[in-house]
């Protein structure tokens, strides 16, 4: 029997995806939820070191030459950053946030090399590992009491966690999988909807409002992508209809006292207070702006917005020839196929997804969710360039005549 070494590395990174979602769950049982940079610091590294080893082995078996160039690029920026610090400063937050993305670029690659039943086999990974954190959450609502009553009073009141440490974290993961669920047949019938319960019951429990406004505009979005720019009467209300059922059930179990959802979810005070600090920071841009905020002057205003985390971090100065890079490397004709592409991929919409939900949590510096970004990224591009002969099917339940 002859051994693919890509065949292996696949099956390692499918293993890798799914545990990743219970990557945190010692800390859930231990009821140490809110950690510092000190705390556990191998526990919070080895995550790191493990996606580094995928982009590892990946060059060394695909042997591209792009991602090693990426790389190289990115690592310049992560030294620079370290040199821009001045002494005595109180951290390097900016260089954490180029490490991670170097990374990170390695898994988008990784997918993009990858075939259409491959990744049919990432979709069902997201998607059943976020039935299992689903169920996990339950026994959190009813039995964790003894263990976490502490925390959510520090907290101001339950809001499910699970396997993830934060419920925003949680939320949005959930969102993703809720996407790829619905503009996918990887599941079908009874089975859908079934999981589509599990996951939108415990959706509700984290009560992530960015999770929430993320997956409706993905909704709408995934309806207009599929009708290539025009929206399908249909096609919606199917997605709809879906929803209101989960929704209908949700209710029942909150109406009949079994369930409180979060109040946060209707706490709109908070969500105001959030824009407001992104106001700040916009209105307050000075020469300052131009380097890194070595001192954290500014991390209270960009810490729930990744992409003012990552301009903060940076500085205008080194933010700027990374996304001038990017653009310059970036394939046009795949960020345009939402106008000309008829045909639903539910990868695509997830992209989307999380370019939402990055407007108001810091996904990219959360894990697993920023693992998920980057690899939702790579098989959107892997589906654009295998073609629609490939990628189209039963892959994909959003499809036109």
């Amino acid at each position: 029997m002859t051994i693919r070494p890509a065949r292996l590395l696949y099956v390692f990174f499918i293993l890798w995806l799914f545990f990743s979602a219970l990557y945190y769950a010692p800390n859930l049982i231990s009821g140490n939820l809110i950690v510092d940079r000190s705390d556990d610091f191998w526990h919070k590294i080895i995550k790191y070191i493990v996606i580094g080893f995928i982009g590892l082995l990946f060059f060394l078996i695909k042997k591209k030459t792009d991602h090693v160039v990426q790389v190289f690029f990115l690592s310049f920026f992560a030294i620079t950053l370290l040199l821009l610090q001045p002494f005595g400063s109180q951290g390097s937050f900016g260089f954490d946030a180029v490490v991670v993305l170097v990374l990170l670029c390695g898994l988008t690659h990784f997918v993009i090399s990858l075939e259409y039943d491959q990744l049919r086999g990432i979709a069902r990974a997201v998607i059943i590992s976020a039935i299992i954190a689903s169920v996990i959450s339950y026994f959190e609502y009813f039995i964790f009491e003894p263990v976490l009553g502490e925390f959510w009073e520090r907290t101001g009141g339950f809001r499910a966690v699970s396997t993830m440490l934060n419920p925003n974290n949680f939320g949005v993961y959930l969102g993703c999988a809720l996407v790829l669920l619905l503009f996918s047949d990887i599941f079908k019938g009874r089975w859908k909807f079934l999981i589509g319960v599990a996951i939108f019951s415990a959706l509700l429990l984290t009560g992530s409002r960015t999770a929430w406004v993320s997956l409706l505009l993905s909704v709408f979005f995934g309806h207009l992508y599929r009708g290539g720019g025009k929206l399908k009467f249909s096609a919606i209300l199917h997605s709809i209809f879906f929803l209101s059922v989960l929704l209908a059930l949700v209710m029942f179990f909150i109406l009949s006292g079994l369930v409180e959802l979060p109040a946060r979810m209707l706490d709109f005070q908070t969500a105001s207070i959030r824009l407001d600090k992104y106001f700040e920071y916009l209105t307050q841009i000075d020469s300052s702006y131009f380097f890194p905020d070595s001192n954290f002057l500014r991390i209270d205003m960009v810490s729930e917005s990744s992409y003012f985390h990552f301009l903060n971090a940076m500085g205008i100065f080194l933010a700027v020839p990374v996304l001038f890079y990017y653009a310059l490397n970036l394939n046009t004709s795949w960020f345009w196929q939402v106008f000309s592409n008829h045909a639903g991929r539910c990868f695509d919409i997830a992209v989307f997804y999380f370019a939402v939900a990055m407007l108001f949590e810091n996904v990219f510096m959360s894990f697993p969710c920023n693992q998920l970004f980057f690899v939702s990224l790579g098989a959107s591009i892997a589906c654009f360039k295998c073609g629609s002969s490939k990628c189209d099917g039963d892959f994909y339940s959003a499809r036109t005549s």
